[in-house]
């Protein structure tokens, strides 16, 4: 096992106990060796902001699950979409948000900003992972952030309320989805990262971390390698 791979090992393990074979992910005989590791950003390198909005949604009393579902449901032309994709500030997406629950039967008795601000008070820096990152780094890896996020009317994004200079540091690639107006799990949000890493023709040679099944399988169908990230 190489250097690299034990790095990555060690910085998966640590997060989850259901990823213990990341250094056979990492570089398999069978697959070009790793050259670059993607991150996203909240649930692996910040901390998750799952548990807050269960916790938001219990405390609003609505169904689990169900403010993002609503979400989900309006497509891409929805609010949450327009919002990672940087077509809407956050201050002018939170008024449409609230209508668009309304609309879908969702009716939590705490405000969407209320969400928004607990989401963002979780996403603080594991100093441990950024350890990791840092040694991945110095064993001449490449590393890249992968992230859905928004901004607000001051053009201030998740790089700026949440040790923006520390994060921003970690990285030789940053792609953060209200700049780019591409998000997950869109194919055109991976293929940029991939362009700017020059792994376009080499997929295999990417691994991408993310706490999301479904930004993990569009990874993968683009032929980049996946690891699981799992909660706190």
């Amino acid at each position: 096992m190489s250097s690299a791979s034990r790095r990555i090992a060690h910085l998966t393990k640590h997060l989850t106990p259901h990823a213990r074979a990341v250094a056979s992910a990492a570089s398999p005989p069978s697959k070009p060796r790793c050259k670059a590791v993607i991150f996203d950003l909240g649930g692996v390198l910040l901390g998750s902001p799952l548990p807050a909005i269960r916790k938001f949604e219990r405390d609003s009393g609505v169904r689990e699950g169900s403010i993002f579902a609503a979400a989900a449901g309006k497509g891409d032309s929805g609010a949450f979409q327009r919002l990672e994709r940087g077509e809407l500030v956050l201050e002018d997406f939170i008024p449409e948000f609230e209508m668009e629950l309304q609309e879908s039967g969702v009716r939590p008795s705490l405000s969407v900003g209320e969400l928004f601000r607990r989401i963002e008070e979780c996403l603080v820096v594991r100093e441990e992972v950024a350890m990791a990152i840092k040694s991945i780094r110095a064993e001449g890896l490449m590393t890249a952030a992968l992230t859905n996020n928004w901004v607000r009317r001051s053009g201030e994004s998740l790089l700026g309320f949440a040790d923006g200079s520390k994060i921003a540091s970690l990285f030789d690639v940053v792609h953060e989805s209200c700049r780019t107006g591409r998000r997950k799990p869109d194919r055109e949000a991976y293929e940029g990262v991939l362009e700017e890493l020059r792994l376009t023709g080499s997929p295999q040679s990417a691994v991408f971390l993310d706490d999301l099944g479904g930004n993990l399988k569009a990874a993968r169908e683009l032929g980049i390698r996946t690891i699981k990230v799992g909660e706190d």
